[in-house]
């Protein structure tokens, strides 16, 4: 039982429980003491002061969105050939549309809260950026006479010098709720002067104020809900009585209707009011005294956190700074660092699982490197081997020979079987083929071997024949049927039969290559098998074992070829491939 507490108390998890347990109780044991100390009014008092205050600030941070929009339209307009642009006609599509286009866009894209920028213009275009990037219009309006007859139609709006703010309309981007600034440009030309339009989110202002409540709201001066937290308000009417009482003065206003709490204040810019209820208990002012009370337990919190951060810091995060340290020479490339923290808890295992993750990292780096060097080497060494010099001599030689006993047709055809197996070898420098494409190689391998060595051969396809177009690694299945010929056949038949077999094995297709040659017995047997599983080619068997390790580098440690055979009677290669593999060679198990 002791060492099980012991372990408990030691642990990473249990250090940090502790620290923030205690520090938290000892500031909370301090605000209770001083809570029961002063009285109610008090407390209220001083929150109806803080309520004002953001009140105050709230109203500053909606104003400051409100007056982006005119930087923006200053940030329009002020951008190289925009004015001396508009003031000429132009036409849709053209350079000066490109120009003023990208200026819209550049302004839209400057902040978050303006979703689209429309420009109508002296000369019939309507240029949007929400057009531009959607190419579609908002289907409102397309040139400037009916956006001056669509925005006459609106009930809520406030006018504010050279600019009009249209409330409740509907963002084009979003679908949802907007504020609308519009404005006339003035050009000094003879013809009407361009209003430039601008979409102002309903939700970016609402997140500025959200913090206040889900009861907060603006109205217009008609009383209207204009923008609120909570959506479902937008568009319905206030009280008549909250909206008198609202509307007495521009600063932040609190009063009380119906024994419910509410506080005001003014937004000139829009010509509306931002309206906050609160409960009667809450939100009201406190005295000096109060407030130096609060500063001298947020100066004992600070006091009490740096002296048990200091702690935490030397008893917990030390280690884990030593191995941050240590990760970060790790990325500078120095794989040999390890950690040297010994502890038993949280921080220990961390530091013991880095170390592990170096010694299997460093591990694989190796085995990666090992089988990059088996890979490059069997790549070269295969294509050698795809261009056989002993099969090219003997059918030249033979074709010579038959040219010179005057049988040109047999001497011919050895000649077109020549050039058809090279052909087929070759596939375009394609490493992926087709099963039947691959059998065509070994038929025209059989016609080469019958023609020059007057042999009688046969090759026969069965099995699921479906399987034919399934693919496989290039030069696969020709070696295999190279040394059924050497080392089955030849020497000892005349004619002799090779059976390919297809068949599917769940997600899987077998390829059976059978002879009916002399076979071997069991010695030749374990012999073969033992060189096909070597990491490294030996004399003899070579065919064979790179088909293997192609295999193997390919699809992967399941699947290679498999070697039975009986003295007398008939040598048999099975590869295993599966049934479903991407047309290029490019995968975790190639290089």
């Amino acid at each position: 039982m002791r060492k099980l507490i012991t372990r408990k108390a030691t642990s990473f998890s249990s250090q940090l429980f502790l620290c923030i347990f205690s520090t938290a109780f000892i500031l909370l044991a301090a605000g209770l003491l001083v809570l029961r100390y002063f009285s109610a009014s008090a407390t209220t008092k001083v929150n109806n002061v803080m309520m004002e205050e953001n009140l105050t600030v709230t109203a500053g941070n909606l104003q400051a969105a409100l007056d982006e929009v005119d930087y923006l339209a200053m940030l329009t307009f002020s951008q190289a050939d925009v004015m001396s642009t508009l003031k000429k006609p132009y036409a849709r599509p053209s350079e000066e549309y490109t120009t003023i286009m990208h200026a819209l866009t550049t302004a839209s894209t400057s902040t978050h809260t303006i979703s689209s920028i429309g420009l109508c213009d002296s000369w019939g275009n309507y240029l949007s950026t929400y057009s531009y990037y959607h190419y579609v219009n908002p289907g409102q309006y397309s040139n400037l006479e009916e956006c001056k007859r669509y925005f006459a139609g609106m009930e809520d709006y406030a006018t504010n010098g050279f600019q009009t703010w249209y409330f409740l309309q509907k963002d084009p981007l979003s679908g949802r709720t907007a504020f609308v600034n519009t404005r006339t440009i003035h050009m000094g030309l003879a013809a009407p002067d361009p209003l430039l339009v601008m979409y102002l989110s309903e939700t970016s202002l609402s997140e500025i104020y959200r913090f206040l409540g889900e009861d907060s709201h603006i109205i217009s001066a008609s009383g209207r809900i204009i923008s609120a937290v909570n959506k479902a308000q937008i568009g319905q009417y206030a009280r008549e009585e909250l909206r008198a009482c609202a509307t007495t003065q521009k600063g932040p206003v609190s009063f009380s209707i119906g024994g419910e709490r509410y506080h005001a204040v003014a937004l000139p810019a829009i010509d509306s009011y931002l309206i906050v209820h609160s409960n009667s208990e809450v939100f009201r002012v406190t005295g000096r005294f109060n407030n130096v009370v609060t500063i001298c337990i947020l100066m004992l919190g600070l006091v009490l956190s740096v002296l048990w951060a200091k702690v935490i810091s030397r008893t917990i995060t030390r280690p884990l700074t030593a191995l941050k340290n240590d990760m970060a020479q790790v990325r500078t490339g120095d794989l040999t660092v390890r950690s040297a923290v010994d502890r038993q808890d949280e921080v220990g295992y961390l530091c013991n699982s880095f170390n592990y993750m170096m010694d299997t990292l460093n591990q694989h780096l190796e085995q990666r490197d090992r089988q990059q060097a088996i890979a490059r080497e069997n790549e070269l060494q295969l294509m050698q081997a795809q261009i056989n010099p002993h099969l090219l001599y003997n059918s030249l030689d033979s074709a010579l020979f038959l040219l010179n006993s005057g049988d040109t047709a047999q001497s011919i055809r050895i000649l077109e079987e020549l050039s058809q197996f090279f052909r087929l070898s070759l596939q375009r420098g394609n490493k992926i083929v087709t099963i039947r494409q691959a059998i065509d190689l070994v038929e025209t391998y059989f016609n080469l071997q019958n023609a020059c060595r007057m042999k009688d051969y046969r090759l026969r396809v069965s099995g699921d024949l479906t399987l034919m177009e399934s693919r496989i690694l290039h030069m696969c299945l020709q070696p295999i049927v190279e040394n059924c010929v050497l080392h089955g056949l030849e020497g000892n038949f005349s004619d002799g039969t090779v059976d390919i077999r297809l068949s599917a094995d769940g997600g899987d297709i077998l390829i059976r290559i059978e002879d009916n040659g002399v076979g071997m017995d069991a010695s030749q047997l374990a012999a073969l098998r033992e060189k096909l599983e070597s990491p490294t080619p030996t004399n003899g068997g070579f065919g064979l074992w790179n088909v293997a390790q192609r295999l193997k580098m390919y699809y992967g440690a399941a699947y290679t070829l498999q070697v039975d055979s009986e003295f007398g009677e008939f040598t048999a290669v099975t590869l295993r491939i599966p049934a479903d593999f991407p047309e290029s060679t490019e995968g975790p198990f190639y290089v």
